[in-house]
């Protein structure tokens, strides 16, 4: 890999890959022992350690991991259901889905729904009861509406009838001239004269978001009493809104009673009135005629027995009448005379007590009428205000117990797993660590959205291996690889890098934190039907191909400080401690880039500086580089980087 060698091994780098090294190095030493090509010298028994020639030719550099095998697509049969249900039946794991399984339906997993048919009964029950509640409620405002019609009817009648009865006795002008002076219907029937009645619909903040959020799900809910409520209120000649209720239902209001207008209203003095030419032809100008009429009579009657009274008066002192008709005609001139009295007395009471009596009581009669209606549609707009906010709770309850029963409905059916692809059966999930696969079996509770089983597509696998950081910046999508599956060595299989995680294993970092490996999917080409998902492989994924280049065991390397050195043999004298530097490497060489001539053979073996000629450091800032640690023994070492292919 395109890398060269630093000057320590990181912290970071498991046991796992030292180990896998040095038995590596060992066994390439123990091989190359028993080569005599590899001993310098004459191959006598002085030489300190075996050697190797440095070769020029073409170089392989790849990435050898183990792995996982795994289909490149699955289907992950969940639990759905809620709570914690047991498994009532489960298909053997391994078994394999064929088509026509699929095309039955093979039911795969079947999990205990006891609990959840009590539960989809209750709903179902609450759901009927609040069905019924919304149906009830329904008819409540269907006859309210009925029964609102009729009252107002009523009311309008009744205002209708006191304004004529008023105008009836003070006829049509001055009826007419009061009523328009007083300004009467629009002072009550506006509000103007105690209130605003709109007022007395105000409502909570919060109560108002709630009925908004209740039309905001179902915007018909309060369609039918809001229409009617617009109507009362245009008939009243009011602008009243039923947009407002409260989260209460209302009590049926015994009485909403306008405050009263009197106080607000001039009085009327119908003593002005009080004449035939201003009253016209109303019942109270009639009832004054005739007043007039016999105050008339009575005046003229007095008139003709005080006439006929003189004449007798005339004849008695004559002596042609007797003294007892001369009092009869005078008692029947006082008597006409106290008619008269009688009559203009009556004429005087009906114009100062009875008209304005009658006529203040056909005017309030007439208010009374006024508040009547405006009472009548408070009331009813009142009762449906009421009424509306309970339909609207009642159908909020009702669609609240539809979706319940319907998620009972479909709880009930998923613990019914059946096959929807072909595959192998695993439980769990190919990896039983993680996905507890030893803990499926009958009887075993389930929680949910717990993966059950998985059933991988046979036709593609592939091959999950986890690559250290230090070799994943090589590591690209494409990139040829070789497969060996444990158990099946005689098999060798080709595939490819399908894809790189740009993130670090989480799982490996809790279990490690120091080790950041990511995963890496390799695909298979073609189908083999003995690959089963959870074998072991063997992968070497080709980094690069160099030609023309020198390279060694990359055993034969070692570092001190930043610098790397190897022992170049010396014809039989002590071998030469020389610094070379290095480039790409692969398991088991290293390219030498400068310090070393095709030909020279390097030690294997560790040497001590007792035993080889040692280069001093060609500067006084070199002699400060090397340290200390150039006077210590150096094993043999990896450049950074450099892991073993073989764990």
């Amino acid at each position: 890999m395109s890398r060269g060698p630093k000057s320590s091994r990181p912290s970071s780098r498991d046991n796992r890959r030292w180990t896998g090294i040095l038995v590596k190095a060992i066994a390439v030493i123990a091989v190359l022992s028993f080569m005599p090509f590899f001993f310098s010298g004459d191959g006598t028994s002085n030489d300190l350690s075996t050697t190797f020639a440095a070769v020029r030719g073409d170089l392989k550099i790849s990435v050898l991991e183990g792995g996982t095998l795994r289909a490149l697509e699955s289907q992950k049969v969940r639990s759905e259901v809620r709570g914690h249900p047991k498994i009532l039946s489960i298909v053997d794991e391994g078994y394999r889905v064929t088509a026509e399984d699929v095309e039955k339906g093979l039911i795969l997993v079947e999990l205990d729904r006891e609990n959840l048919e009590r539960e989809q009964v209750d709903d179902q029950l609450a759901y009927q009861a609040d069905a019924s509640n919304l149906s009830r409620v329904e008819m409540e405002i269907e006859i309210h509406t009925l029964e609102r019609d009729s009252q107002m009817k009523q009311a309008q009648l009744r205002k209708k009838f006191d304004h004529m009865d008023f105008e009836k006795y003070m006829g049509v002008e001055a009826s007419n001239e009061i009523l328009d002076e007083l300004d009467l219907e629009r002072l009550i029937l506006s509000g103007e004269a105690s209130g605003s009645y709109s007022a007395g619909l105000d409502l909570p903040d919060s109560d108002l978001e709630e009925i908004e959020e209740v039309e905001e799900e179902d915007p018909s809910a309060s369609e039918v009493p809001r229409l009617a409520g617009t109507y009362l209120g245009a008939q009243a000649g009011v602008e009243m809104s039923l947009d407002d209720s409260s989260g209460e239902v209302p009590e049926e209001p015994a009485d909403l009673v306008v405050e009263t207008v009197m106080s607000q209203i001039p009085e009327v003095d119908f003593q002005q009135y009080a004449s035939p030419d201003k009253l016209g032809d109303g019942e109270a100008s009639q009832k004054l005629l005739e007043f007039d009429d016999r105050v008339s009579m009575a005046k003229r009657k007095l008139k003709l027995d005080e006439t006929e009274l003189e004449g007798t008066r005339r004849l008695f002192a004559r002596d042609f009448v007797n003294r007892n008709q001369l009092e009869t005609e005078e008692m029947q001139v006082e008597n006409s005379r106290l008619a008269a009295k009688a009559a203009e007395t009556a004429r005087d009471l009906f114009l100062r007590y009875e008209f304005p009596k009658e006529a203040e009581k056909r005017l309030a009669d007439y208010e009374e009428s006024l508040r009547h209606y405006v009472r009548k549609n408070k009331e009813t707009i009142s009762r449906l205000v009421g009424m509306e906010t309970r339909l609207n709770w009642a159908k909020k309850d009702v669609a609240r117990r539809r979706k319940e029963l319907d998620e009972a409905n479909r709880q009930l059916k998923k613990t019914v797993l059946v096959a929807k692809r072909e595959g192998l059966v695993v439980y769990g999930g190919v990896d039983k660590h993680q996905w507890g696969g030893d803990h499926i079996k009958e009887g075993a509770a389930i929680r949910q959205w717990q993966t059950i089983l998985t059933i991988p597509d046979m036709n593609t696998m592939t091959v999950l291996v986890k690559i250290h950081e230090s070799d994943i910046s090589s590591i690209e999508k494409g990139q040829t690889t070789y497969i060996l599956i444990e158990g099946y060595p005689d098999r060798p299989l080709a595939g490819v890098v399908d894809k790189v995680s740009p993130l670090a294993n989480s799982q490996d970092r809790e279990m490690n934190p120091d080790l950041k490996v990511y995963d890496v999917t390799i695909r298979i080409d073609g189908f083999h039907d003995w690959l089963k998902p959870g074998m072991t492989a063997e992968t070497e994924i080709q980094i690069n191909a160099l030609s023309d280049v020198l390279y060694i065991p990359i055993v034969a390397i070692q570092s001190e400080g930043a610098k790397r050195f190897c022992y170049v043999a010396n014809g039989g004298r002590t071998p030469e401690r020389r610094v070379v530097e290095t480039g790409e490497f692969n398991d088991q060489f290293i390219i030498v880039t400068s310090g070393l001539k095709e030909g020279e053979r390097v030690h294997l073996r560790p040497l001590s500086r007792e035993n080889a000629d040692t280069e001093e450091p060609d500067s006084e800032q070199d002699e400060e580089k090397a340290g200390p640690a150039a006077a210590k023994i150096q094993k043999p070492a990896t450049p950074e980087g450099i892991t073993s292919r073989s764990d």
